[in-house]
């Protein structure tokens, strides 16, 4: 049976956390058990408020332009991160969704032989380009009797945040794509392509080069 996702509802006006968009009140990492080694799900939800005396006290913000990079580690000092997700998968109904890894090497030294090791979770929104903390939390991980497994590595920096529209842009939909769209197949040796198509009068267009 899969774990249950932890919903995040992330005000991202106030940087906090909320229990959802009829509940007003904190939500706080601490009040979960978080182990060493665990492979923790999450559901991320941008929330703004709508200033309402009664519920709904927040409101879904659109996805569109939006990243997410969520990091654990020291807040002072140089950057040394122990574990790390900046890769998450647009769900279509108002979240973004993955899986923290604290199984990383990294983790696994920091805590080393302690019964618990204290460190914080931030989570960093990049709205267009533009990269900013919508939430810092210092977290408690236990240490675990049985040993975790073989660690992980932690994800590398993605060298640019694509929008929804740029994403599209770099693939050939079954329907709904941009006038004159083509699909570009390559020789297994790279040195001859084949190109396939649409022509204005209806036939097919396949070009070998």
């Amino acid at each position: 049976m899969a774990a249950t996702p932890i919903d995040l509802y992330n005000d991202v006006v106030r940087n906090t956390l909320v229990l959802g968009l009829n509940n007003k009140e904190p939500f706080s990492l601490n009040t979960l058990r978080i182990y060493q080694g665990s492979k923790v799900p999450f559901r991320w939800y941008p929330v703004r408020p709508t200033n309402n005396l009664s519920a709904p006290f927040y409101t879904l913000v659109s996805l569109s332009g939006l990243s997410l990079d969520v990091v654990v580690g020291a807040r002072a000092g140089a950057e040394a991160l122990l574990a790390r997700q900046n890769v998450w998968t647009d769900s279509g109904l108002g979240y973004l969704e993955a899986t923290l890894n604290l199984n990383t090497t990294e983790l696994n030294a920091a805590i080393s032989t302690a019964d618990s090791y204290q460190t914080y979770l931030e989570i960093n929104l990049t709205d267009n380009g533009e990269e900013r903390p919508t939430y810092q939390e210092q977290i408690s991980v236990l240490s675990v009797v049985k040993g975790p497994g073989t660690a992980a590595s932690l994800p590398t920096s993605a060298v640019e945040y694509l929008t929804a529209v740029q994403m599209r842009a770099e693939f050939v939909r079954f329907f709904n794509n941009p006038n004159g769209a083509t699909i570009e197949l390559l020789s297994p040796d790279g040195g001859s392509s084949r190109l396939i198509g649409c022509n204005d009068n209806g036939t097919a267009q396949d070009e070998l080069s």
